[in-house]
């Protein structure tokens, strides 16, 4: 008898150390101990330490699905005014995928998150508020100002356990370092802040309901050259998640846990290419964050 509890307790030390190794910082792993609780099966925190991890998936999945890589794709300078009397204005349309973590709450007991691929689509608009400065004959639109808007959506499958697709919406500001020129390459950095984006997984062990907020920072280089342009950029992505999840392993009563403000810090580094016609331009642009990879198609007018 001895031996079997000693068994038991061996195994269910393994999981738990699992669970805190798996663990990307000590509030996660401090979420799923709330979840199993003082007394808990090997299984509960197994289903626990899968539901954290679907959570921080999805979290930073979505946070970063929605961002993408530029808020407004396929440009490297502000907007700016058209001869310095009218807002310059552009929109774009862009389809792409992101692979974020997840787990079917079907099986949180058994199986652990694992990547899968996402469809996403969105439409953007910036106008040009301010042209910025010139300081020399080739050196412009310093300190120039857009303002950014945009919407996106994030189709989330049935089969994963989800309920519906993850749509956001978007406003920042783009501040120019350099207009684009024949010797200098265009540069900005822009600030946007997304809200309104739920997510809720549905499952035999388990369910999860949260919503999504993302602050994003974006610098981007570029510089074109016979209608073909290159540009890459980095920035960060601060990701908070509200909700409430529960765990059943097996069909037991559910553990229900709930979270506010449980956010991370993600790096994004991306790059892309673009074909300009007249006012209309092409991209295409891929990204990596930690634990996310993004790629999209875009269409743009500028006008």
């Amino acid at each position: 008898m001895r031996t079997e509890r000693a068994v038991t307790h061996l195994g269910a030390a393994t999981v738990v150390l699992g669970v805190l190794a798996w663990a990307a910082s000590p509030a996660e792993a401090q979420l799923a101990a709330r979840c199993s609780g003082e007394v808990a099966t090997p299984e509960l925190i197994a289903t626990c330490g899968t539901a954290v991890a679907t959570l921080e998936g999805v979290r930073d999945g979505l946070g970063t699905g929605h961002a993408g890589a530029a808020p407004l794709p396929g440009t490297s300078s502000a907007l700016g005014r058209r001869f310095r009397a009218t807002p310059r204005v552009s929109v774009a349309a862009r389809a792409g995928l992101v692979r974020f973590d997840r787990a079917n709450p079907d099986g949180w007991s058994t199986r652990r998150a694992s990547s899968e691929w996402s469809p996403v689509f969105g439409l953007s608009a910036g106008v040009g508020l301010f042209d910025g400065f010139s300081v020399a004959p080739t050196v412009s639109g310093v300190l120039g100002l857009d303002v950014l808007a945009d919407v996106s959506t994030v189709r989330l499958p049935s089969d994963d356990g989800f309920t519906g697709a993850s749509v956001a919406w978007g406003y920042g500001v783009r501040l120019g370092i350099l207009r684009e020129s024949f010797t200098l390459p265009g540069a900005y950095v822009s600030v946007m802040r997304r809200s309104g984006a739920s997510v809720s997984l549905v499952g035999d062990e388990g369910s999860l309901d949260a919503d999504i907020s993302t602050t994003s920072v974006r610098g981007v280089v570029g510089k074109e050259l016979l209608g073909f342009g290159l540009h890459g950029g980095a920035g960060w992505d601060r990701t908070s998640a509200d909700g409430v999840f529960g765990a059943a392993p097996g069909g037991a009563p559910a553990a229900v846990t709930e979270f506010d403000d449980e956010s991370a810090t993600r790096f994004v580094v991306f790059g892309g290419l673009t074909r300009t016609f007249l006012v209309t331009s092409l991209g295409l642009d891929v990204g990596r964050a930690d634990g996310v990879t993004f790629g999209s198609l875009s269409i743009r007018l500028t006008i």
